[in-house]
Formats: structure tokens, C-alpha cells, sequence
């Protein structure tokens, strides 16, 4: 198999993975120069400009993602499921459901002011409601959460009961066998 270029490289990262890295990030995961990742983020975010296409490369603080063309993203919102979350909109739910209900100033601190678009997503979804509470607002996750979580629950049951009755009989899991001890060497005397 012939080894991939370096855009090659950095452009499947971007594809797969949802999260935004920096030029540093990409070079550490596709084992590469810095100055050849940049190079190949400067040249994806010409050509995928220049197609005209409903794919960009964006920059944001120094960081790039693989996205839908702002214009294009408003006119796919009827065609995409209300249950599609982002990594990002996944880890707001759990710490508020870890905290059942938060406020929301609380949230911004933790988490940074970009914040607000994200629960306001959610809230828009049905994945989080708002209340007031003097000037503050709490929230607190909704039945649609409890039913995904019942439903994941129930997913990773079916999925452990299937490893285990395709593990071969009186093979012990890797998590069930004893610690091996390392003996060190002795230091050798000059």
C-alpha cells in the first residue's frame, strides 16, 4: 500500500473526527512536520474554496475543523435528526445530568463563554430546559435524555452479554488475570 501524502493525512483526520485541532495537534497525530501540516490546511481551505462546494476548512483561534459552509448549514436543519449531537453537545448533557440541573453561569465559567450557543442547541432540541431562578437560570436535563441513557444502557447489555458468550470457554478476560510482577535487575557494580 503506497504511504498517504501528508494532506492525505490531515484531510482524513479532518473528515473523521468532529473536534478542531491546531496545526500542532495534526502534525503529532500524523506523525509530520508542523510546517507540512500548514502547509496542507493552507492548501485543503484553497481547494475546497475554490470547488464551491458544501464542505470548508475553517480556522477558528488556531484551530481547523472539516465543516458544512455556513450558508449551507441553515438549509439542512429539517433533513438532519433532532438525536444528532456533537461530541461538545454530549459533554454538556452528562455534566448536567452528573449535577442533576446546573446553572447556567456556572456552566460558562466551567466550560467558557461559547457555551450559550450550545445549550441554547440543546434546549432547541428538547435535550434541555431552562428555568429561571431569580436572575439566574438553571438547567436540568430532560425525559428525552433519561430515555437515550435507558436506551444506551440497554445497548451496552445486549453488547457485554455478546462478548461473553463469544469468548471461548475457560479463557479468563485480560481484566481477570493477576497483575505480572517486573523484576528489576540488580544495578551492576563498576
Amino acid at each position: 500500500m503506497p504511504s498517504l501524502s501528508t494532506r492525505e493525512i490531515v484531510e482524513a483526520i479532518l473528515f473523521a473526527v468532529p473536534d478542531a485541532y491546531t496545526a500542532d495537534e495534526l502534525a503529532l497525530k500524523a506523525f509530520r512536520k508542523r510546517e507540512e501540516v500548514e502547509k496542507a490546511l493552507q492548501e485543503m481551505a484553497v481547494d475546497y474554496s475554490a470547488r464551491n462546494g458544501v464542505i470548508a476548512i475553517e480556522e477558528v483561534n488556531g484551530r481547523y475543523a472539516m465543516v458544512l459552509r455556513r450558508e449551507i448549514a441553515p438549509h439542512l436543519k429539517r433533513f438532519v435528526r433532532e438525536s444528532e449531537l456533537t461530541a461538545y453537545e454530549l459533554k454538556i448533557l452528562a455534566i448536567i445530568s452528573k449535577h442533576r440541573g446546573i446553572m447556567k453561569s456556572q456552566m460558562a465559567k466551567a466550560m467558557g463563554s461559547g457555551i450559550y450557543d450550545h445549550i441554547r442547541s440543546l434546549v432547541d432540541k428538547g435535550f434541555v430546559e431552562e428555568s429561571r431562578i431569580g436572575r439566574s437560570t438553571s438547567l436540568r436535563t430532560t425525559s428525552k435524555v433519561r430515555e437515550i441513557e435507558k436506551q444506551m444502557a440497554v445497548q451496552q447489555a445486549k453488547a457485554q452479554t455478546l462478548a461473553d458468550f463469544s469468548k471461548p470457554e475457560g479463557q479468563v478476560p485480560p481484566s481477570a488475570e493477576p497483575a505480572r510482577q517486573t523484576q528489576e535487575e540488580p544495578p551492576q557494580q563498576g
